[in-house]
């Protein structure tokens, strides 16, 4: 690393003292903006008779550095808007400005300069010039459908789904590949999790308000972070424009579970420039949201039973859960920049946002004894009733501080970044009433979406005497994720006889440190003296839940048992051994560092547009966790902390090339490494012994990094009417999958005989898909109709992997075989409309069958899916003079399932409904 420094250090030298032995060599810059005076980032300038080839930064500027005196011709391209040509001469030594505004073109002139399609058109010039394969989603179009926080937006992407927890999306999932194998930064900057085993990042955490752009980059250039297979989001934070901005909105909504719940959100933007020449740019925003929403949740326990020798589907318990959420997302992000000449800046950039996910959940939990018949039981069944408060308080945060130099035609950026995310939840009880025990059930299987648990032996379940407190438990888990990370960039311009060039290498260090504390207390009752539920009912009900199949009954109040506690201190006991087997193999800590450099090649060849790069990323792993030890009784024994190291070198070769076929299509071809690192939760070296049972969970910190080798195939074409089509080809070969939870009997070592549960690295592995989009205005339309546009994308994937314990190869976890977006919009004049539908095939969500097992993959041990879901929202806006905007919005307009299930779609394990949710609004702007 000091020799690439220096090396770095010398080629600066070395540059500058070229430029200042060449200084009879000028430099073209230029500034390209529409005729609002809004910038133009990603436009293509061609400058002749040299054949150099730029694309247009985020400020709609670009630099030309190293020409000879003379006249030079500079031609601009931009979708959606007319070509335009400057010719410019250039003195000796000197500096030619291009400042231009480009107009619509003719049929668009209302639509391009309309809030949402002027988004869209800086989006697919940006996707149109990247090296790489590139989706990017501006605010406006975030905003023109209820995109609640940026998973949701991320997930109307081609090739993307979601994992989606309480009504939104909360992991992403692209070209087939589950969350683990893709990253998040913002601006730029890594971003660890703030869950305690995983390094998913919970996108849910961060309102969509508070981001200017999100780029969704499908294939990885050497200049950027290698933990990426499936692909890599980027968060872009609003900036300051060249005018003064300012925005303020708010709405207001409803929920229409349990009766009837509000929602509200409200958020701002103010920006402005300040100096003789604008060099201070300020930008500052924030945003709030709560939402009262329920959840309507049953979750049966499929299983099988002996019945003369042939094992017959039943379900063996089932729990009926009511959420009544007080939800909190509120965040900030702005930014400082100061333009220290043409191509040079300073800049501060931040962003915070929280997510207090509160609730309260009601659960009431009938189970079967003995089976007579697959639908019947003895008089040994039992039930219970849980109330929980729900505390978990998720952040996620970034600063970065960074500049840029243009130094006369080399250019050196440097960035400094520190990202933190935590979880807790602190103070947290959850409750358990222990109910009748002599309960004969009949189970109504008849709708087998909607199990019923119906009392045969006259046992009155419903009477709250019958149910005494049994459990108390206070969850008190902390989180934290500390992220230092430092980067220099060095490009370097250059001409030859047949094009243009730059070659750019850099360097960067990343620096982790992540711990996770769990201290939950477990308590159990002593009957002395008693509580039955009779004595703690809660007010709270809902005759409605569940489309009123499921009386909920009696429910438990938090706040009368937890009065009952304190005045009765020995109503309970506490269960410290259960505390060390519950607590101590989930805490650990962690530290990673990552040492990273790369060098690559970017060149214009006549059509051809080349990138070739080489990235080496070096790992090193401290992980310090705990091993349990149980007696042959299995109760806890002793806890002894565990410790291991691990590092490795990944060495990361990139190919990108893109042919022109004619000014607006292009054909792209891509060929890269990337890899993906362990969870932390797999990677600690916990080990969790059980004498009495045989068995023995551990960590693995010798678990390899997964590594794809990449293919890419895409054809693109631009449309003048605003708008692409594109279909493409994606090919990746994976080494070393993961595969969690492997069971395996140990030979040898102090556990020989005992089946041991670890994650372990698999064969390879593959997947490949297609996939299709159509984005369009159809302003050539006559009439009213030119208002309409459409946007649709379809992704088909497939996946095979070669499981440990099975010889079926399936696929992937979270490959999702069929998903795809339509959307139908609508701009006119003031008035803006747009609805969609978006699917997501059923995909596996977690390995279980194993060859052998009773009923076979398709039965209740086979592998656990997420419900395919289909989702339908709509949005629409008219804007008044003065700025004023009134909005109105619908989500999940068709109250889609979400929920998982075993092997075949009849034998489920969850099935919960959200609602559907309205909200009106008005947004101002100025």
């Amino acid at each position: 690393m000091k020799l690439l420094n220096c090396a770095v250090l010398a080629l600066v030298l070395g540059v500058g003292a070229n430029a200042s032995a060449e200084e009879a060599r000028g430099v073209i810059t230029g500034r390209i903006s529409d005729i609002a005076n809004n910038v133009l980032p990603g436009a293509t300038v061609h400058i002749e008779p040299h054949s150099v080839t730029v694309v247009t930064d985020r400020e709609g500027a670009f630099t030309v550095s190293n020409l000879a005196p003379g006249d030079y011709v500079v031609e601009i391209n931009y979708v959606g808007f007319q070509p335009e040509k400057k010719t410019v001469k250039l003195s000796s030594g000197g500096r030619a400005d291009v400042v231009t505004e480009l107009r619509p073109r003719l049929f668009d002139e209302v639509t391009v300069t309309a809030s949402r399609p002027s988004g869209e058109v800086k989006a697919l010039n940006q996707q149109k010039t990247a090296d790489n394969i590139l989706n990017v989603l501006p605010a406006e179009i975030i905003k023109s459908l209820p995109n609640n926080n940026v998973a949701d937006a991320i997930g109307r992407l081609p090739s993307v789904s979601l994992e989606r927890d309480e009504g939104e999306g909360k992991y992403v999932q692209i070209r087939g590949t589950d969350p683990r194998l893709s990253n998040v930064t913002i601006n730029g900057a890594h971003i660890p999790s703030p869950e305690g085993s995983v390094r998913n990042i919970k996108l849910d955490v961060i309102s969509s308000e508070l981001v200017g752009a999100i780029e969704l980059n499908k294939t990885l250039s050497a200049d950027q972070d290698g933990d990426a297979i499936g692909g890599s989001v980027n968060l872009v934070t609003k900036t300051a424009g060249d005018h003064p901005y300012f925005n303020v909105s708010g709405q207001g909504g409803y929920v229409d579970l349990l009766g009837g719940r509000a929602m509200t959100q409200w958020s701002g933007t103010y920006s402005s420039r300040f100096g003789p020449d604008k060099q201070l740019g300020l930008i500052i925003g924030g945003s709030y949201d709560w939402d009262g929403r329920g959840i309507n949740d049953i979750e049966p326990a499929p299983g099988l039973v002996d019945f003369g020798g042939t094992a017959v589907p039943v379900v063996t318990a089932m729990d009926v859960r009511e959420y009544r959420y007080q939800r909190n997302r509120y965040g900030a992000a702005g930014g400082l920049d100061y333009r220290l000449g043409p191509g040079s800046e300073l800049y501060l950039r931040g962003l915070f946002a929280d997510f207090q996910n509160y609730g309260d959940r009601w659960l009431n939990s009938p189970s079967a004894g003995d089976f007579i018949t697959p639908t019947t039981t003895a008089d040994n069944g039992a039930t219970e009733k849980q109330v929980q408060t729900r505390r978990p308080d998720e952040m996620i945060a970034s600063l970065s501080a960074g500049g840029k130099h243009d130094l006369g035609g080399p250019v050196l950026d440097y960035n400094l970044a520190y990202s933190r995310s935590r979880q807790n939840q602190l103070n947290a009880p959850d409750i358990t009433f222990a109910g009748p025990s002599d309960v004969a059930w009949g189970i109504d299987l008849s709708d087998p979406y909607t199990p019923r648990f119906n009392v045969l032996n006259g046992v009155d379940i419903n009477n709250p005497k019958l149910y005494v407190l049994d459990a108390y438990r206070i969850r008190q888990d902390r989180t934290s994720d500390h992220e230092v990370a430092g980067a220099i960039n060095l490009r370097v311009p250059y001409q030859t006889s047949s094009g243009a060039g730059t070659f750019k290498l850099g360097a960067k260090v990343r620096s982790d440190s992540k711990k996770r504390v769990n201290a939950d207390r477990f308590f159990n009752a002593t009957g002395s003296p008693e509580l039955t539920l009779d004595q703690a009912l809660e007010s709270f009900n809902d005759p409605d839940y569940y489309f009123g199949k499921y009386p909920l009954g009696p429910l438990p109040s938090l706040d009368a048992t937890a009065r009952f506690v304190a005045s009765n201190p020995g109503a309970l006991t506490e269960n410290f051994g259960r505390e060390h087997t519950a607590n101590d193999p989930l805490n650990f800590n962690a530290s990673e560092k990552v040492y990273a450099a790369y060098a690559m090649d970017t060149t214009e060849i006549g059509r051809v547009h080349a990138q070739a790069g080489v990235r080496v990323e070096r790992t090193s792993g401290s992980y310090t966790g705990n091993k349990i030890v149980t007696d042959s009784a299995g109760r806890y024994a002793s806890t002894v902390p565990a410790s291991g190291d691990h590092a490795y070198t990944s060495v990361l070769p990139n190919l990108q090339l893109r042919f022109e076929i004619d000014p607006e299509t292009n054909l792209r071809a891509v060929y890269g490494q990337g890899i993906s690192r362990p969870n932390f939760g797999d990677l600690v070296p916990f080990i969790v012994e059980n004498d009495r049972r045989g068995t023995v969970s551990a960590g693995n910190p010798a678990l390899k990094p997964t590594r794809s080798h990449n293919y890419d195939l895409l054809f693109e074409h631009y449309l003048k009417s605003i708008g692409f089509v594109s279909a493409g080809f994606f090919y990746k070969d994976l080494r070393d999958p993961i595969y969690p939870s492997v069971q395996t009997v140990l030979a040898t070592g102090p556990f020989a005989g005992f089946t041991q549960s670890q994650a372990i690295n698999g064969p390879k592995a593959h997947l490949q898909g297609v996939e299709f989009a159509w984005q369009e205005h159809l302003g050539f339309l006559p009439g009213f109709l030119a208002g309409f546009g459409i946007l649709a994308n379809y992704t088909y994937t497939d996946s095979r992997a070669t499981v440990p314990g099975r010889s079926d190869n399936p696929r992937l976890l979270r490959t999702t075989p069929n998903e795809f977006n339509v959307g139908l919009s609508y701009d006119r004049g003031p008035f803006s409309a747009r609805a969609a539908v978006t699917y997501n095939d059923a995909n596996v969500f977690a390995y279980n069958y194993v060859n052998g097992a009773e009923g076979g993959p398709k039965g209740p041990n086979g592998d656990l899916y997420l419900y395919p879901h289909t989702q339908i929202d709509a949005q629409a806006s008219y804007t008044f003079k003065l700025g004023i905007q009134a909005f109105a919005n619908v989500l999940n307009l068709n109250n889609e399932v979400f929920g998982f299930y075993q092997g075949s779609p009849q034998y489920m394990l969850q099935r919960e409904f959200y609602g559907w949710t309205t909200a009106v609004g008005l947004r101002y702007t100025r």
